[in-house]
């Protein structure tokens, strides 16, 4: 049973009481508060809506799989990229077309960078179609992760297209693990992760600066 004070505090006028009585239902862990925090979603305020984002990701009940994957078209970039985080602590497989269609429109690269690294754990035809196109993509960062996700994947189909951002991509620079890396220099570590997969746990995702 939740308490009125808090029932009280998740419709109080004051944004920053509603926001504390989201981190105070996480910390409790009420059975509850998933119905209680969907309503949030749609708040007026930003930052209680991130929070309740945020939150229904920690309790990871798919009741709350529809109403985060609306948030995968948020108007604030920074919702759009925890509601892919939240879909993806909750494990249900249908997250996968969810993010393939918001990587179909979503122009942040931040948020595509989380999209591709959520995507990237199905080993399908159609994820892998959706990589590959991506490594020629206009942004350097989402090219960068694209190419560190098939390797991960360990596809050799996606080698020929890997081969050939290692002859062009080589006007950009990713950082990896404090270090700057071309680009080409990616994909060409992306071969030999496909071709060689023990070395898979040999290379981490791109240092992308967050929002």
């Amino acid at each position: 049973m939740i308490e009125k004070a808090i029932a009280d505090g998740l419709v109080n006028p004051d944004y920053r009481v509603r926001m504390r009585t989201i981190h105070v239902l996480v910390e409790r862990g009420h059975a509850e508060a998933v119905q209680l925090l969907l309503p949030l979603l749609h708040d007026r305020e930003m930052p209680v809506r991130n929070a309740a984002i945020v939150a229904l990701g920690t309790f990871a009940d798919r009741q709350a799989f529809d109403p985060l994957v609306t948030c995968l078209a948020a108007p604030i970039s920074l919702e759009r990229k925890n509601a892919v985080q939240a879909l993806d602590a909750l494990g249900d497989p249908r997250r996968r077309d969810a993010f393939l269609d918001a990587l179909k429109t979503e122009m942040n690269p931040f948020v595509r960078v989380g999209l591709i690294k959520a995507v990237s754990v199905f080993p399908e035809e159609e994820v892998l179609e959706t990589l590959i196109e991506l490594l020629t993509d206009r942004d350097e960062d989402v090219r960068a992760v694209a190419a560190i996700a098939l390797g991960k994947m360990g596809q050799p189909r996606a080698i020929p297209a890997l081969q050939q951002m290692a002859l062009t991509d080589t006007n950009q620079e990713t950082s990896i693990d404090g270090l700057c890396e071309q680009n080409s220099s990616l994909a060409k570590r992306a071969i030999q992760m496909i071709l060689h997969p023990e070395q898979e746990q040999g290379i981490g995702w791109p240092d992308i600066v967050d929002l």
